[in-house]
């Protein structure tokens, strides 16, 4: 099974990708990481707004599916279950969809006010210090086409509860992919 989760930033993409790592056996593989790699390889200071403007580069000289292209090969080369998360696009979803099997899309969705709050106490290298830079990230997810990448997503979640009420909304959806594509746990 391969799942691609997508949302704006902090919704619980993290959340809910650690516990199909940890208690799901899943294989994580985070889109952002991939642009976090290369602009360490070339020397790049990272933080909110480089690692944004790197990303819209990327877009801009190689298509809004850059990053999904560089993962392509690498998720093909993986066995077992498979969860991409991060993803950004529409473009990047049908890229996935037209490269892998049986993809299934998880949007996970949470008000604003709480996803300021998770990205300004998580602190990863990137995160915002501010709430002008929250909304910064905001206008660039809404950019890549975060929004339209959960518009178009398979099934929806909304983390607004505890860590635990997500794990049990995540286990539902992977029942609900398992049966669709009729495998058994």
């Amino acid at each position: 099974m391969i799942v691609c989760i997508t949302g704006m930033p902090g919704a619980g993409k993290t959340m809910a990708a650690d516990f199909l790592r940890d208690e799901r056996r899943f294989k994580i593989i985070e889109m952002g990481d991939i642009v976090r790699d290369l602009m360490t390889e070339r020397g790049l200071d990272i933080n909110n707004v480089s690692l944004r403007g790197f990303a819209s580069r990327l877009r801009e000289e190689h298509g809004d599916d850059a990053v999904a292209k560089m993962l392509v090969s690498k998720v093909k080369g993986l066995g077992g279950d498979i969860a991409i998360t991060g993803v950004r696009s529409v473009s990047e979803i049908e890229c996935f969809r037209q490269a892998l099997r049986d993809i299934s899309v998880i949007g996970i969705i949470a008000p604003k006010d709480m996803r300021y709050v998770r990205l300004r106490d998580r602190g990863r290298q990137d995160d915002l210090k501010s709430m002008d830079e929250f909304e910064f990230r905001e206008e660039k997810e809404k950019g890549f086409g975060v929004q339209g990448a959960v518009d178009a997503a398979d099934y929806i979640i909304t983390n607004t509860g505890t860590l635990e009420d997500l794990k049990a909304n995540m286990m539902q959806v992977l029942e609900l992919i398992r049966k669709r594509n009729g495998q058994s746990e």
